[in-house]
């Protein structure tokens, strides 16, 4: 008997199309498979059980690779038994129009002292129609996506693609590290088809400005204290300017060298009015842009 499995469209040729076929014995006796073959060399096939009672199945499995091939293809695998039939056919057929892929599958967006934006490309094989880009989700609110279309000869549907955070006060919020996932929507209206393709986003926060200690505790009393930090980089630093949350805290910068230098802090609770802050920060600034920033609790000891 002859059966047919038509796989429709496919998209991607880079990854092996695996099928899982039953075949069942609807006989009432037993059959036992004696041979399962292929048409081609880009095809291997197996098939997991080969005596079957009645009423009972197998499944053949077929891995086909698609690498180069273009337009239609066909396939066709053939199962012999002792079974009154001892030959069944299966012809297996799609239409191939191109793969559509993002490479790198994953791309590093540095936020911190040097902001780099994340690159990616997106491109197909696809030489008879094309893929238009149709916008973009995202898990993370803040992220952006530029598309760029590039020219190619013969024309494909490459694109040249940026992962921003366009923002600067967006990209200061960010932990550490974390991941989000972006998707990437394409029409083709040759074929009527739509297709979502997934990239995910590494933001990654790397600041080359240390302070030690990271963290500055006072006591709320009324004794006035000081508190010297040491700031250093592995790159040249001009902080010009420190700048505390409360009026009870002053600064002073003494630079050591091109690299390092020192904040003392000074804690006066006669400067405070009203309640007395309990969690604040001291900005490290250059040219009113924020390098670092450092905690500073104000705690109430008995």
């Amino acid at each position: 008997m002859k059966h047919e499995i038509d796989l429709g469209i496919i998209l991607d040729t880079t990854k092996p199309i695996e099928l899982f076929i039953p075949v069942k014995n609807r006989s009432e006796r037993k059959v036992t498979i004696v041979k399962v073959s292929k048409d081609c060399s880009c095809t291997s096939v197996s098939i997991d059980k080969t005596s079957l009672m009645p009423g009972e199945s197998a499944h053949v499995r077929v891995s086909t690779n698609l690498t180069g091939k273009t337009n239609l293809y066909r396939g066709e695998v053939v199962i012999e038994s002792d079974a009154t039939e001892k030959i069944d056919e299966i012809q297996i057929q799609g239409t191939i129009t191109g793969q559509i892929r993002i490479r790198p599958w994953q791309s590093t967006v540095v936020l911190g002292d040097h902001y780099v934006p994340a690159t990616f490309t997106v491109f197909s094989d696809d030489q008879n129609g094309k893929w238009k880009y149709a916008g973009f989700t995202s898990d993370d609110p803040n992220i952006r996506i530029e598309l760029t279309s590039t020219l190619t000869s013969p024309t494909t549907s490459t694109y040249a693609g940026t992962v921003v955070i366009p923002k600067e006060e967006e990209r200061a919020g960010y932990a550490k590290s974390q991941r989000a996932v972006v998707t990437l929507r394409f029409n083709n209206d040759r074929i009527g088809k739509s297709l979502e393709l997934k990239h995910v986003v590494e933001l990654v926060t790397r600041r080359s400005v240390t302070t030690d200690p990271s963290l500055v505790t006072f006591n709320g009393g009324e004794i006035e204290q000081k508190r010297t930090i040491l700031v250093q980089s592995g790159d040249p630093i001009d902080i010009d300017s420190a700048i505390c949350g409360s009026p009870c805290l002053k600064s002073a910068i003494r630079r050591l060298d091109a690299k390092s230098l020192l904040i003392e802090l000074t804690f006066q609770p006669v400067a405070n009015q009203g309640d007395l802050p309990q969690n604040m920060t001291c900005d490290l600034q250059s040219s009113g842009k924020t390098l670092a920033s450092i905690p500073i609790n104000v705690v109430s000891i008995p």
